[in-house]
């Protein structure tokens, strides 16, 4: 026992660092223009969910000094030559080498029938990395709500509402991408090439020369900005290159504020190693324990627990909100169907997963009205009453989830310990407490089975999860096969 107990505290000691310390996340989901990540909100590790609000941050003046790194391109592509080995020469990020390779392609094609003339591109690229943005944890404070329920032991509640970890800094990026497009006899000079770069680069006179011979030559602008603001700013169109000029002015201004730009990646930090956390929840001492092989919780093995908890309570909560979810689409898509015509059953839908650029590359629809609302129906005759309908059953099996597993393991980790409220989320990790430690239960599509007292994995709701995404809401296919 001694052992155990001198193991456990050496693994837990060599570990509570990466555990506590921040963490950067830099997936494609935390950079999804779904979701809006923000300083002091909560986040998930393990499900990648951000939670609300619960740190009490002021952008204007609670974030430190952030820093800027500050890119701008300008070269000559023409027709002639490889857009694909021009652009990745010089190192365009994914945004603006799509963008340009798109751009150029469409031009090129659209001039090739006029063999006397060379189509020519001037190609710009402006981006800012914003970096260092993060909250001044001496300014910042946790919400009144937040703190009422900390001061409660409701700590299932906060974690289930703030989340697990909270961020503290968030890396931005914003971009400007630019192409001039004119035409050019075969063999000529580039004589309207330096009119556009005297334009931009030239001394005050070359500038005011130059301006003004543009008004025979027909230059076609065009432009994108991914991650920039437009609220103070005028009109973003140009015109022609002094217009231009003025658009880039507006967009570099927008590209300096710190809140604004294409989230890169996040850093997210422990509530258990915030010192306004600790301090409400009082987890700085050593709690003393009747259990003879761990006769005393020193805090770091506390705030250990707490962390692995929350982000238990954070897949529970996942498991059962996607089941929800999931159930009343199910209830809703049968709606859609019953309330469309009669005639309409035969009629085949549109696969929302299905991706092709041509209808003809499409694979061939295979669901039709009637096949969908029968497999979401899921009636089965030889069923015992009750659950003869797939509605039916999938109730039944989220009650006995939430019976069985959901609703006493969250109950077991809000009990009392050694005198403290909500003590069990410190006291013990959620697989050492009887009512959490059926592991089978911890993934998603599986059920509480009665018999055997554990969770299987449940093929009628997988497949139903898989028919949902697929063809919910219900969209009839145009034109039909």
């Amino acid at each position: 026992m001694i052992f155990r107990h001198i193991f456990l505290v050496t693994y837990l000691a060599a570990n509570f660092k990466v555990l506590t310390t921040a963490k950067i996340i830099t997936n494609k989901g935390i950079s999804s223009k779904d979701i809006s990540p923000s300083i002091g909100r909560g986040y998930s590790v393990t499900t990648g969910n951000i939670a609300s609000a619960c740190l009490d941050v002021d952008v204007n003046t609670d974030i430190t000094e952030p820093s800027f790194d500050y890119d701008y391109k300008w070269f000559e592509v023409n027709s002639q030559e490889n857009v694909a080995t021009q652009t990745q020469k010089h190192s365009f990020s994914s945004k603006s080498f799509g963008w340009f390779t798109y751009a150029i392609s469409s031009e090129t094609t659209y001039s090739t029938s006029r063999r006397q003339t060379e189509k020519q591109h001037i190609l710009a690229d402006m981006i800012m990395d914003k970096y260092y943005i993060s909250a001044d944890e001496t300014k910042t404070s946790l919400l009144s709500d937040a703190l009422t329920l900390i001061d409660q032991g409701l700590y299932i509640q906060f974690f289930q509402a703030c989340g697990p970890n909270y961020i503290r800094s968030i890396r931005r990026e914003s971009e400007m991408v630019s192409m001039f497009s004119y035409e050019k006899k075969s063999g000529s000079d580039s004589s309207v090439s330096i009119k556009i770069s005297r334009s931009f680069f030239g001394s005050s006179s070359e500038v005011s020369g130059s301006s003004s011979s543009f008004k025979d030559t027909n230059i076609k602008i065009t432009f994108a900005a991914f991650g920039i603001s437009l609220k103070d700013a005028s009109p973003f169109v140009a015109k022609d290159v002094e217009s231009y000029k003025t658009l880039v002015d507006n967009a570099f201004r927008s590209m300096l504020l710190p809140d604004i730009g294409n989230v890169v990646s996040i850093e997210i930090v422990p509530w258990m190693a915030n010192v306004v956390f600790q301090n409400a929840a009082v987890i700085d001492t050593t709690i003393q324990t009747e259990d003879p092989d761990t006769p005393t919780l020193a805090p770091f093995l506390r705030r250990f627990n707490l962390l692995v908890n929350s982000e238990h309570v954070a897949r529970l909560d996942e498991i059962t909100r996607n089941r929800l979810t999931m159930f009343n689409l199910q209830l809703s898509c049968l709606g859609r169907l019953s309330a469309m015509p009669l005639d309409s059953g035969s009629l085949f839908l549109v696969d929302k997963q299905e991706r092709c650029p041509n209808l003809g590359d499409c694979a061939a629809p295979i669901m039709t009205v009637s096949e969908l609302k029968g497999t979401l129906l899921g009636y089965d005759a030889n069923a015992t009453a009750g659950q003869k309908y797939l509605v039916q059953r999938s109730t039944q099996d989220m009650q006995g989830y939430v019976e069985n597993y959901f609703g006493p393991c969250l109950q077991a980790m809000a009990e009392q310990a050694y005198g403290i409220a909500g003590g069990a989320m410190q006291a013990q990790h959620w697989s050492a407490m009887p009512a959490c430690s059926e592991i089978s239960c911890v993934f998603p599509n599986v059920v509480w089975d009665q018999a055997s007292r554990t969770c299987i994995v449940a093929a009628a709701t997988a497949n139903r999860d898989a028919t949902i995404d697929k063809y919910c809401m219900p969209e009839i296919l145009d034109p039909q096969p």
